[in-house]
Order: C-alpha cells, then structure tokens, then sequence
C-alpha cells in the first residue's frame, strides 16, 4: 500500500499495525485460544480491514479525478465508501454470530475472532485511519495529489 498510495500507504499501514495490536490485546484480555481456524479468522478480518483502506482511497482518487478538491475529495471518498463498508462489517457480523452462538464448537475458533476483529478494526479504523488523514490533510503534510 506504501508503494502506490505514497503518504496514504503510510497512514493505513500504520492503521492496520495499531488494529493488530489492539486485536492481540482483545485477544489476550479475552481468553481466545488461537487455533488453526482462529488464525484464519484473525487473517481473514486483516484481509477485509485492507479493502476498507483500498475502497476509500480508490473513492478518494474517483473524487479527484472528477476535479474536486483534496479535502472535498476525502470527504467524499469517505463518504461513499463507508456504505460499502458497513454492507461487508455487517453481513460478516452477522455471519460471524450465528456462527458463535449457534452452530457447534468446530465452528467457535474462526466465529470468535472474526466477530472480534471486525468490532476492532470498525473502530480503530474509524479513529486512526480516517481521523488522521482529516488531520494530516489539516495541516497540509499529505500531498494534496494522489492520483
């Protein structure tokens, strides 16, 4: 992401290694034993916080390319991305608890940390991605030109 986003890369790589963090903090706070199906939901809900990043900044650009301006631009690329962002966090939410709270033990190890890790990641992506590039973008340390 650092390689075609520039400064953006940046902050969302910085994004993901908070979210990790704070994943493994729940993780270790709540007693989840990371099998082989439980490192396959951490992974997967890594998988899906990069294409909230990739979804956004590829609004982010669309915006741009329509001739708006850099702070317009993020504020709209937010925007129209966070549809689809809540459709996905929802619909794997939702998946992710009747799989916890219905289905039998085989299923507990990957429901667990998929539930978990999207409740982290909508909220450190919330906080630290798009939060810091409004603040970024405020004090002019972001290239206004990320096309």
């Amino acid at each position: 992401m650092i390689g075609y986003y520039g400064k953006l890369g940046v902050i969302a790589t910085g994004a993901l290694a908070l979210y990790g963090m704070l994943t493994f903090a729940m993780f270790r706070a709540i007693p989840i034993v990371l099998t082989l199906p439980g490192i396959a939901g951490f992974i997967l809900s890594i998988g899906m916080a990069v294409d909230s990043n990739i979804l956004i900044f590829e609004r982010i650009k669309e915006e741009q390319r329509k001739g708006k301006d850099f702070k317009t631009a993020i504020r709209l690329g937010f925007g129209r991305a966070l549809d689809a962002i809540k459709d996905a966090n929802i619909t794997t939410m939702l998946v992710a608890f009747i799989c916890l709270y219905f289905i039998q033990s085989t299923k507990l190890g990957i429901s667990s940390t998929v539930w978990h890790g999207k409740r982290i990641c909508t909220h450190s992506w919330y906080w630290s991605c798009n939060k810091f590039i409004y603040w970024c973008c405020y004090y002019k340390t972001i290239n206004t030109n990320i096309l």
